[in-house]
């Protein structure tokens, strides 16, 4: 039968007629389809009657010179040309032109063809909704899509077994879960309303894998080892896409290999932890970006027969089988978005255009660029002589000291921090200087009257009361939050992008 999923360059199809002579009718040339075996390669057990072979097509088949092969069509890069290109480096004295090279695996196979409508895929990530991170909101997507093509698809996800590490990290969407059953309505409920897929929040298939939320690092990571949850009765699937496989592997537990449990193994690098690393630390930043580039090109290598990355931005992993690729494509709604501003543009039209508004949307991290984007703020104010105004979307650990950094800490604020530091002067017996803090307001004026009047056998020892001040003020996390002119910032929590529809029309990307 014909390829269902297509994508095959060439097929040849070969086949006996009546009078015992091989006919051939020749579609293309890279690679053959033999009728008269019945099974070479079964691709599921399931679908014995439908079995597609890929068979590479040898130039020594056709009687041509293996070293005038065309280039454009380049021959898959085996293991042996590695070996040859690996002596030649070794032993200068080989002669290069003996056999050419041929790089390049971009040839179709019956295990990397993931087209076909009967593959069946697993697509495992490190983050789940409500956390509305680009790893649990696009591998969502992606499974849900896959379903209305694919006769079965798995999303994989982690479930935190620790109930305040549920809180801490969902806290935002003000919802609370019991149990995984829980999450996967909300994710199911999600995909049906917001995503409007109810198709897919049916036929989608959910398994949970426990985790924990790391804070320092702010990711997720797995409790066990995954491959061991998926079928542990079936040791041979059938293909698996794995969203961000260096974060997944880095602290994987023993158990089965990806590579030897599924047929394909595909990675999607999401995230440029080499860059988050260098920015982390000036001293240590360096160093910890080193290691992280080469234990996440170690196991991108190690589980990973193609890698997608999304952006050229990020390092490089395995040059022979990856690939930069904007796998997530495009929401409808942005998409309809645009039509409809572009139907109501009137051409030739002389009417005053709004001011620009700007805005951004994502995670509130410094390590997205927020730090960029102040001091792009201060050149701008350099140049012009005040801010630009600009609302921030989304949510996020490091949000309460990003505000600070950027409207700078209220008078208040800077009052009580000062009055922390006189009164614990004061505790170790210095003399305390009633100018020292100025504009007080009634509250603080009768606070200090108290701590000034208290007599020596209810004054508090200096190291309790010392250690009571420190645990009641914050320091700050940057000196921003001093600032004495607050930047026009308005943070504005959580929101759908696809609602920002009519107020901006600049968006800015400081990542």
């Amino acid at each position: 039968p014909l390829s269902a999923g297509g994508g095959c360059k060439s097929i040849t199809f070969r086949f006996l007629d009546s009078t015992n002579e091989t006919t051939t009718t020749k579609m293309s040339t890279s690679a053959v389809y033999n009728a008269t075996v019945q099974r070479i390669r079964a691709c599921d057990s399931n679908f014995k009657d439908e079995c597609y072979i890929y068979e590479e097509l040898n130039s020594e088949e056709q009687g041509e010179d293996p070293r005038q092969l065309d280039s454009a069509v380049p021959r898959r890069y085996r293991k042996r040309d590695r070996l040859r290109d690996l002596a030649r480096n070794v032993l200068p004295v080989t002669d290069s032109t003996d056999v050419s090279s041929y790089k390049g695996d971009n040839q179709i196979t019956a295990e990397s063809d993931l087209s076909r409508p009967d593959r069946t895929l697993w697509i495992v990530t490190t983050a789940a909704l409500p956390w509305m991170t680009g790893t649990a909101v696009n591998p969502l997507l992606r499974a849900a899509y896959l379903t209305r093509s694919h006769k079965s698809v798995t999303l994989v996800i982690p479930w935190l077994e620790n109930e305040k590490e549920r809180n801490d990290l969902y806290s935002t969407a003000h919802i609370h879960f019991s149990c995984p059953e829980d999450q996967e309505i909300y994710i199911r409920n999600w995909l049906s309303t917001s995503a409007a897929m109810s198709d897919a929040a049916i036929a989608l298939k959910i398994v949970w894998y426990p985790a924990f939320y790391q804070k320092t690092m702010m990711s997720i990571f797995a409790k066990t080892d995954i491959c061991s949850l998926i079928q542990p009765d079936n040791p041979h699937l059938d293909a698996v896409v794995l969203e961000e496989p260096e974060h997944l592997n880095w602290f994987k537990a023993a158990g089965d290999s990806w590579t030897s449990k599924f047929s394909f193994v595909v990675g999607i690098i999401h995230t440029n932890y080499k860059a988050y690393a260098a920015n982390a630390n000036a001293i240590v930043g360096p160093v910890a970006a080193t290691f992280v580039s080469g234990a996440s090109t170690l196991m991108v290598r190690a589980y990973c027969h193609k890698v997608i990355k999304l952006s050229a931005v990020l390092q490089s992993f395995a040059p022979e089988k990856e690939v930069v690729c904007n796998v997530h494509g495009v929401r409808s709604d942005f998409v309809n978005e645009g039509r409809r501003r572009g139907n109501s543009i009137v051409v030739g039209s002389d009417a005053a255009k709004p001011l620009c508004s700007v805005y951004f949307i994502g995670k509130i991290l410094w390590a997205k660029g927020l730090d960029r984007l102040m001091y792009l703020e201060h050149f701008y104010r350099k140049v012009t002589g005040d801010y630009f105004e600009i609302d921030i979307y989304g949510d996020g650990p490091e949000l309460p000291e990003i505000m600070r950094a950027y409207h700078g800490r209220s008078s208040g604020q800077k009052r009580r921090a000062v009055s922390k530091f006189v009164q614990c002067f004061y505790a170790f017996g210095g003399d305390f200087d009633s100018d020292f803090i100025e504009e007080e307001d009634e509250d603080d004026d009768e606070s200090k009257a108290e701590s000034m009047q208290q007599t020596e056998e209810t004054k508090p020892k200096p190291w309790e009361f010392t250690r009571r001040s420190l645990s009641e003020f914050e320091l700050p996390k940057s000196i921003h939050e001093y600032r004495l002119n607050p930047i026009p910032a308005v943070f504005h929590g959580r929101k759908d992008h696809a609602q920002l529809t009519e107020q901006y029309s600049v968006f800015v990307n400081p990542s």
